[in-house]
């Protein structure tokens, strides 16, 4: 018997996927609103800038909340508010669906980590990824 494990495709199958530039509008994240350029056209980023954004909008959305996008678009936070939940099993769930939510992206090769910050009331998120482009952290 002539098999390969894991038993999928066959000998000498090429399964690369050839991806476009990505694109995005920019965005401000201090006014959060879409950048624009002197004359007042909105400025399109392209490459890590670009995903730079696609991460920022993926978390700050609540996932089947908008029929504009698909099932697989987004996260999935609020499904935490009212849990009784430790600080660890909190961020833990936190990072897992933070995780899921950025690897829906076929630029995004990996996740290498999720940081938190506590200020206040407020919880920032530092995420280091691993994109076709290379190294980021938003």
């Amino acid at each position: 018997m002539n098999a390969e494990f894991p038993f999928i495709g066959s000998a000498g199958t090429n399964t690369t996927v050839s991806l476009d530039v990505f694109r995005e509008w920019a965005w401000d994240f201090g006014k959060d609103c879409f950048r624009h350029d002197g004359d007042g056209n909105m400025i399109l980023l392209s490459g890590d800038e670009a995903l730079k954004v696609w991460i920022y909008h993926a978390i700050r959305t609540d996932r089947w909340a908008y029929l504009a996008y698909s099932n697989d678009y987004g996260f999935e936070g609020k499904a935490l508010v009212g849990k009784v939940l430790t600080v660890g099993e909190r961020q833990s769930e936190l990072e897992r669906m933070i995780r899921e939510a950025l690897l829906v992206n076929p630029y995004i090769k990996k996740v290498n980590s999720v940081k938190f910050e506590r200020r206040g009331v407020r919880l920032d998120v530092a995420v280091e990824v691993t994109t076709v482009y290379g190294e980021l952290t938003v």
